[in-house]
């Protein structure tokens, strides 16, 4: 009975998560939605018990910090509870249902759900055309009628309201904001929402499609005369801000010599300005470039090393700054590397691949310069671009006065050549990246938890733990949002960061796996692994997976020490009901901390 109770609880608690960002502008009471919740003395279930409240008990908001409410209680006392156990109320009476507003549905199989929510269950479908009645709208659902006079929830972004204006012929307004373009290369199309769904076809870069609906980071796609799901990861939506800046981009006068940024990865260069063209390169997410052509919707730029080709524009956005190439800088310069673990990237950008590491003392020899980097030869014969902060040339090499450089690597230096790690976890700065979030769920567990939902619960604990020493915390997000990897990454930098901590947990079609482990990607990130899984093997009963190499992107492209845990398979029905109680991640968060003190000392 426990178990079964320890399920549905997690499930209740889902149903009323919502926005943290919302909570103070829309509603200022909030009703407990379980029986026996406890109230706290801070923001955190490291705080004490200071009352109990039960399921519909109502409480005045007082402020709102990472996930948790503020209540005023009886006896002008003051509680924390979490709000994903929590109903907020409007201040404001609803208005009359004269002000219902007529809509169209503007996506085929739209689904009506039960509450506003992905989490709640589905009750029928609408077509495209169809007309409802909305009675209100919360957090982007709608609250629809139908034309059978009953009542649910769809997203709003898909009616479309009645108007004059809207029913004449050829108005596509709406139909335009739900275009996106493929961009990659045999992209499956499957039946379901998932990757063991059936392959039904496949699409290839600069496919257009049009997006029906959006579920746990798939997107229901139609186009190419296919109707199924892909993974959004591979979609670039047309946003109608993004349309805007892209026709203006492409407008006949001005084009050559704009600068664009590339927004996607390993964007293919190719010979001529059509898919058909011959690869000849790829670009990354975040680099920019001058337009030195234009032919239709391609671009024609050049890399940094010279060569040109044509890229497609939609992948672009206005923008950006390009680094020259100097050619002062003769070719065959001795350089000489200041410090350990050194990055070798593949483009002249700290956003870009590492393809090596070099180390204090070692020489190369400089290919070209591009703004601050070199371009160097390595020793198996490739090459690869450093900063020129963390080099000196070889006559400074050779100058007697010049120091010995201390024993500190490039990411200490956070790539900067400024900073000094911290001495101590008062002085620190950490990130804790809650993993997934928003649109992507991250894993379903065997009973319909969900991993972004844990591993925010379990961040905000450890944040709680950490701050209380001095350290400054950051925290990638503090709600349910969609955040990107490169976002997540790029707080480290923006921050000074010193440590940088990705939670989440695993999941598997095999139920029978379980266990927690910690991934690292570089030799500066293992002794910080190694100390943080200590932690946590003396504070978890779960099977121990160990210390392993993991090419994760939030710790591959990271500058500083960073570690990603998984804390248990909610994939596997026992363990999920471990993970999923509030006592488990209490002490999981104790396991973490621990060994971040013990990194330090």
């Amino acid at each position: 009975m426990k178990l079964i109770g320890s399920i549905l609880a997690s499930v209740l608690f889902a149903s009323f998560s919502l926005p943290a960002e919302t909570v103070l502008a829309t509603s200022n009471s909030a009703v407990i939605a379980s029986d026996h919740v406890n109230m706290r003395e801070g923001p955190g279930l490291a705080y004490a018990t200071v009352a109990t409240a039960n399921d519909g008990d109502t409480y005045e908001i007082l402020d709102e910090e990472y996930g948790w409410l503020k209540l005023r209680l009886s006896g002008g006392k003051e509680g924390w509870v979490a709000e994903w156990l929590t109903v907020q109320q409007e201040s404001a009476e609803p208005e009359a249902a004269a002000s219902s507003q007529i809509a169209k549905v503007t996506a085929d199989q739209l689904r009506v759900r039960s509450g506003p929510g992905t989490d709640e269950s589905i009750v029928r479908s609408l077509q495209h055309g169809e007309e409802v009645d909305i009675v209100s709208e919360e957090s982007g659902w709608a609250e629809i009628i139908m034309q059978d006079g009953t009542n649910g929830w769809v997203t709003s972004d898909y009616l479309s309201e009645v108007t004059a204006e809207t029913d004449l012929p050829g108005s596509d307004a709406a139909d335009s904001s739900e275009m996106a373009t493929i961009s990659v290369d045999r992209l499956n199309v499957r039946d379901d929402f998932s990757s063991t769904g059936t392959v039904i076809g496949s699409l290839n870069q600069g496919d257009s499609v049009r997006i029906i609906e959006e579920q746990y980071g798939w997107y229901h796609i139609e186009g190419n005369g296919l109707n199924g799901w892909v993974s959004s990861a591979y979609v670039q939506a047309n946003t109608p801000s993004a349309q805007t800046d892209q026709q203006a981009l492409n407008g006949d006068a001005g084009v050559e010599d704009a600068v664009i940024t590339i927004m996607v990865d390993a964007l293919t260069v190719r010979e001529e300005p059509s898919h058909a063209g011959s690869p000849l390169s790829t670009v990354n997410y975040g680099e920019s470039f001058m337009i030195e052509e234009r032919s239709g919707d391609w671009f024609k730029i050049a890399s940094p090393s010279g060569e040109e080709g044509w890229i497609a524009s939609w992948y672009t956005e206005p923008g950006g700054t390009v680094t020259s190439v100097d050619a002062s800088t003769d070719d065959g310069s001795r350089l000489t590397v200041l410090y350990n673990g050194s990055n070798v990237r593949s483009m002249p950008s700290v956003q870009s691949e590492v393809v090596a590491r070099v180390n204090s003392g070692e020489q190369y020899t400089a290919v070209s310069q591009n703004g601050e980097w070199f371009e160097i030869e390595l020793n198996d014969g490739s090459s690869g671009f450093i900063a020129n902060w963390i080099v000196s040339t070889e006559e400074a090499a050779e100058n007697p006065a010049e120091e010995e450089p201390e024993e500190i690597t490039e990411e200490d230096a956070q790539e900067e050549g400024a900073d000094l790690p911290a001495a101590s976890l008062e002085e620190a700065t950490i990130v804790i990246d809650a993993g997934h979030g928003g649109r992507d769920s991250g894993a379903v567990g065997a009973s319909g938890s969900y991993e972004k939902s844990l591993t925010l619960r379990t961040a905000e604990i450890l944040y709680h733990k950490l701050s209380s020493t001095g350290a400054n915390v950051i925290m990638t997000r503090q709600d349910d949002r969609y955040i990107d990897l490169h976002t997540r990454v790029a707080s480290s930098q923006q921050n000074d960061a010193d440590l940088f901590i990705s939670i989440h947990y695993d999941s598997i079609d095999d139920r029978s796996v379980r266990g927690y482990t910690t991934y690292y990607y570089g030799d500066m990130d293992q002794s910080f692994a190694q100390s943080v899984h200590t932690g946590l093997q003396e504070q978890l009963n779960l099977r121990d997976r160990g210390v392993q190499f993991g090419n994760y992107l939030v710790l591959r492209e990271n500058s500083i020490p960073a570690i990603l845990l998984e804390l248990g398979y909610i994939s596997n029905p026992s363990e999920e009901a471990v993970i999923t109680n509030d006592q488990f991640r209490e002490i999981a968060a104790t396991g973490i901390y621990n060994g971040v003190v013990d990194y330090f000392e």
